[in-house]
């Protein structure tokens, strides 16, 4: 009889750690709306971390409101290694924002997003749907 229920335990303690690891990374989101409303902007900052593997990165997603592009869902224009200063580590919080990412639309098919100091994107989008993408 201990030696079920030593397994029982074991089990649902195991099965418990696989349900509870769930770790959503997002330190920082803003969403940018187009003049018309017909697209949405997210910009987020992910922080991961480990040893050997603490990573942070800056990405910006469009999707279009109405679902008709990628089926509703994000679609990645723009990211780049790093994000600014993350002074609330693994917390999502305003205080997590990079300061030097500034994303405007232009028109309600231009978005122009602006990163000061220059940086070095790991992927760069300029056309998507109807939409210019323009960067600086």
């Amino acid at each position: 009889m201990s030696s079920v229920f030593c397994r029982l335990a074991v089990t649902t303690v195991l099965l418990g750690n696989l349900i509870g690891c769930r770790y959503d990374p997002v330190v920082w989101k803003h969403d940018f709306r187009s003049p018309d409303g017909a697209w949405i902007a997210t910009a987020r900052t992910d922080q991961w971390g480990g040893f050997g593997s603490a990573w942070v990165q800056t990405s910006v997603s469009i999707r279009r409101v109405d679902g008709t592009v990628n089926r509703g869902k994000p679609f990645d224009i723009f990211s780049y290694p790093g994000g600014g200063k993350v002074p609330k580590t693994y917390v999502l919080s305003d205080e997590n924002e990079d300061p030097d990412l500034l994303i405007s639309w232009m028109t309600p098919t231009h978005l122009q997003i602006t990163h000061a100091p220059g940086i070095d994107p790991t992927l760069e989008v300029i056309r998507l749907s109807n939409l210019d993408i323009s960067f600086r």
